[in-house]
């Protein structure tokens, strides 16, 4: 449009100037997601983040913001404290695991947590029936010996506590965390309650879900974000495309 054309619009007409605007984003998107759908190259290949939030992180904030009552007392979060910083209120500590602490990650975050050098797989750190939940989201896909990682995170919450667990079903390979922890796990519904097994004697409730349809996951894999899909998308549940599985569990 020619500059003089669009400043006409916008001075005279600022409604229908908007409206264009909006009508043009539409369109655009339109044959944005026409082309992908078609093409051999992903428009982000960081899961969408350079483009806005990823899809699955739509997921595990509805599974921990569904949760939030579980998020008390003391917490142990991995990597960062994105989740538990929201609900400070209920919390009496907040111990984070990381194998590489980053400053600039902190700096972000409640520096009021405690970060230490931890290690589930080869029980590093770790206190012994010290907490009262644990929010583990997409960890354990990072633990080449996942069950022996299971048993010593769980082993570190209290009789009564809460663990927010989630795992990654379909999903791009992660070059940050190969690069950094490793990258070696995708789950079903099924695999997810089997490796939570060896822990089956401790438990006293497990509920396991997971949450995508082939729409979605198609999107996910393209690299477009969760601000690009319509949430009546989002909402729609296909059990054989799961992009996130969940799991809730309560200790003995």
């Amino acid at each position: 449009m020619h500059p003089k054309i669009k400043f006409f619009l916008k001075s005279n007409y600022p409604q229908f100037f908007v409206k264009l605007l909006n009508l043009k984003k539409i369109i655009t998107l339109f044959f944005t997601k026409k082309k992908n759908f078609l093409s051999l190259n992903p428009v982000s290949s960081i899961y969408g983040l350079d483009r806005g939030t990823p899809i699955d992180r739509y997921y595990i904030n509805n599974f921990i913001t569904k949760n939030s009552q579980l998020i008390k007392g003391k917490i142990l979060e991995v990597g960062d404290d994105r989740y538990s910083q929201n609900f400070k209120n209920s919390i009496l500590s907040v111990d984070v695991l990381t194998k590489d602490i980053d400053e600039n990650i902190k700096k972000n975050l409640d520096t009021r947590s405690n970060y230490f050098f931890g290690d589930f797989e080869q029980d590093l750190n770790l206190k012994n029936n010290y907490y009262d939940c644990l929010i583990l989201t997409q960890v354990f896909q990072c633990i080449y010996k996942i069950e022996t990682a299971i048993k010593n995170a769980f082993k570190t919450l209290k009789s009564g506590g809460s663990c927010l667990i989630t795992l990654p079903g379909i999903n791009q390979n992660s070059a940050y965390d190969a690069d950094r922890y490793g990258d070696y796990w995708r789950f079903t519904i099924q695999s997810a309650k089997k490796i939570f097994e060896v822990i089956e004697s401790e438990i006293k409730d497990i509920e396991v879900n997971s949450y995508g349809n082939v729409l979605v996951a198609s999107n996910f894999l393209y690299g477009l974000s969760y601000e690009e899909i319509k949430k009546k998308n989002l909402t729609f549940k296909d059990l054989n495309y799961p992009i996130i599985i969940t799991i809730k569990i309560t200790k003995k």
